[in-house]
């Protein structure tokens, strides 16, 4: 993955840590926003944005583009 990026291995690392930042910062907010809309919908708004987001990581061949597919990740995983 790093090579295919262009960027040493630790920076490829930081994708985790970027996927734990977006569901840190975004889990409580999306949560109280999202409080009146039906499970199933939330649950599938949740499921559509984590599959775009891991699309988008596995086709990019730019390091901030993956790092923002990245962060929609774990925003779509602290909806869930």
């Amino acid at each position: 993955m790093s090579r295919d990026l262009g960027v040493g291995e630790s920076a490829t690392g930081q994708t985790v840590t970027v996927y734990a930042i977006g569901t840190a910062l975004t889990a409580i907010p999306l949560t109280a926003a999202t409080a009146g809309w039906r499970r199933k919908r939330l649950l599938m708004t949740a499921m559509a944005g984590f599959g775009v987001a891991n699309t988008v990581t596995a086709v990019s061949t730019k390091f901030p583009l993956t790092m923002a597919a990245r962060f929609g990740a774990g925003a779509a995983a602290g909806l869930a």
